[in-house]
């Protein structure tokens, strides 16, 4: 079992590893301080988990596109709250299971090996609220054809829109013309059937599966910057 973890805490990555790396588990590890590592582990590992630090203000945009575009890694959400909205709002944005703020290393074990098995194990109130919460999205979201609408290039400059970037900047980072992105962002806002970029920006972090169409490790935007650390393997 290969697991990567998300903290920007080294000491505390450094003692998740040591214990994901005993018998019980007998996991490797990989060490990322920062999404851009995370992903890029994605890219060079077989990642079988992603433990991710949730107590640290992480982003849970970038968790959901990271769900959407790599369904096959299992995303552990570690130190929620106890709480049916904080274990909804980590379900909504693709966690497939979590940890809580009070977890012991004995209980983090056993919910990674949960986590492997694709199992969930959780009290009967939380349980209760995750199927409220998908009976809800079931009743509402009418947007599944989106996807199928969007072309491969179209997914690169909406999550770019996703990420709040300017024509220019996305045209940097795509390596197209200014020109070039306002056409996909015009074609963008029809398909989308919505009026401006704040609202297709509201759109893709609504739902993230609309980015879902292109193969994972596609993504322009996913490459590591030069200056920035690989993942560091824990031995």
């Amino acid at each position: 079992m290969v697991i990567a973890i998300l903290t920007p805490v080294r000491l505390f990555a450094d003692s998740l590893a040591a214990s994901l790396r005993a018998p019980e588990i007998g996991a490797t590890v990989l060490i990322a301080d920062t999404f851009t590592v995370l992903r890029e582990s994605f890219h060079t590992s077989h990642i079988d988990i992603a433990l991710i630090d949730v107590t640290q203000g992480m982003a849970f945009d970038e968790v959901r596109i990271i769900a959407a575009r790599w369904p096959s890694i299992a995303l552990l959400a570690l130190g929620v709250k106890p709480e049916q909205a904080e274990v909804v709002r980590c379900a909504r944005a693709g966690f497939t299971s979590y940890i809580p703020c009070g977890a012991s290393i004995a209980e983090l074990r056993q919910i990674t090996l949960d986590v492997a098995a694709r199992q969930l194990r959780c009290p009967p109130d939380v349980a209760g609220a995750l199927f409220r919460a998908l009976s809800h999205s079931s009743r509402t979201d009418h947007s599944a054809h989106y996807a199928d609408a969007l072309t491969a290039r179209e997914c690169d400059v909406l999550q770019e829109l996703g990420h709040g970037r300017s024509n220019k900047e996305i045209a940097r980072e795509l390596g197209l013309s200014v020109s070039t992105i306002k056409h996909h962002v015009h074609s963008i806002l029809e398909k989308l059937q919505v009026g401006c970029r704040a609202q297709a920006m509201r759109k893709v972090r609504d739902m993230p599966w609309m980015l879902g169409t292109m193969p994972a490790g596609e993504h322009v935007s996913a490459k590591l910057k030069k200056d920035e650390p690989s993942p560091v393997p824990v031995t």
